[in-house]
């Protein structure tokens, strides 16, 4: 396969297991290159497609990441992609995820681990924001 070779979306879904209505969504929110238009309601994909749907739908798959935070993280994924496959935990590390077992936590994590605690100590009435970013080392401003 040549690196200017263009297909149909059949050929992409056949390629992606990538539902059409999921290629289009993705395309209209910008996650996915601009596809080479050959008609009014036709485009014609390439490789680079293949490559944008096989890595959004890996970090989905496996962390459930929001697309809006794929659509800030695409170039960078993409051009660390360089045409190879990137194995699950590359990805992770490109995320900057980690699975859960590793220790590595996140705001949101510790924010939701610290609710809980302080709230089984002290009830619901006896917490407030700043106790709780304070125990999860999160600045308030950040909560």
């Amino acid at each position: 396969m040549t690196a200017e070779e263009r297909f149909s979306i059949r050929e992409l879904i056949k390629r992606t297991r990538t539902p059409a209505a999921t290629i289009h969504h993705y395309r209209r929110s910008g996650l996915l290159p601009p596809p080479r238009r050959v008609a009014a309601n036709r485009f014609l994909y390439d490789e680079r497609h293949v490559r944008a749907l096989q890595v959004i739908r890996s970090i989905r798959a496996r962390h459930n990441v929001p697309l809006a935070t794929i659509r800030r993280q695409m170039p960078r994924l993409m051009s660390a992609f360089d045409g190879r496959f990137l194995a699950p935990e590359a990805l992770d590390t490109l995320v900057g995820r980690s699975d859960r077992g590793s220790g590595r936590r996140g705001p949101a994590d510790r924010l939701l681990s610290a609710a809980i605690t302080d709230y089984a100590r002290r009830g619901y009435a006896g917490v407030n924001v700043d106790e709780i970013c304070r125990t999860a080392r999160v600045a308030k401003g950040s909560f």
